[in-house]
């Protein structure tokens, strides 16, 4: 995909989605009342990750959490991004992932989507291993939309609908042109990347403004996605 090679890249989703090693987490794992049975990582899914058990006091000390210096969300930014007043009213995502703090902001704890059984207590516990994603299932499907639509509307935006079935959202996308496809597609990688510090790179390779939460529009620019030298590589490299 990066290097726009839409052919090979399809080939390879294609060839990762039909191979049926990867299946879809359960609605019954997803929505688990236990929490040791939770599978909030959707961890079937994913395809590569990283190992990280040593992260969790970490990600404990504060990350995630709705105070002034966590990562967090206006409630009203949560809910737009989901969609929860229109098609994402019964998104899984949203209502395991989130919690709320006094009805204004949103935010992903730690609990709720990266805790592991063996650092945490049988009550904080989720099912999956500790683990930060590299790459899912989901996104095997959101290449081969993108390098589909062309070719193939109707397959394009049957893939988007696959992923959006197991999330607990039933409607079918409808797009007019390869630009609207492109805007489905970002929300989607929004919502199901969340926390996981993916969504920067598809709005790098698309080379499109990205919308922050509070409704600004930052143009994309060499200022934005591309990240300066290092000083001494600067100094030393004569750079």
């Amino acid at each position: 995909m990066y290097k726009n090679n839409k052919a090979q890249a399809l080939a390879n989703a294609q060839e990762v989605i039909n191979a049926n090693k990867f299946p879809w987490t359960k609605a019954e794992d997803f929505l688990a009342v236990d929490e040791d049975k939770k599978d909030l990582m959707l961890y079937k899914e994913l395809i590569f990750g990283w190992f990280i058990p040593t992260k969790d006091a970490t990600y404990n000390s504060g990350w995630f959490s709705g105070g002034v210096t966590g990562m967090y969300l206006t409630q009203e930014a949560s809910q737009d991004f989901y969609e929860t007043g229109t098609i994402g009213g019964n998104d899984m995502r949203y209502k395991q992932w989130f919690a709320t703090v006094n009805n204004q902001t949103s935010y992903i704890s730690e609990i709720h989507k990266y805790r592991r059984n063996s650092s945490s207590t049988a009550s904080t516990a989720n099912l999956a291993y500790m683990v930060a994603p590299a790459i899912r299932l989901s996104e095997m499907y959101f290449i081969a939309a993108e390098c589909m639509y062309a070719a193939n509307p109707a397959a394009a935006t049957a893939f988007i609908d696959e992923v959006r079935s197991h999330r607990g959202i039933g409607e079918k996308i409808t797009v007019a042109n390869e630009a609207a496809l492109r805007s489905e597609l970002l929300k989607e990688y929004r919502k199901d990347l969340f926390a996981e510090g993916q969504l920067f790179y598809a709005f790098k390779r698309l080379n499109l403004a990205i919308t922050g939460q509070n409704g600004i529009s930052y143009p994309a620019s060499n200022n934005l996605f591309v990240l300066p030298l290092p000083d001494d590589e600067i100094i030393y490299g004569n750079r």
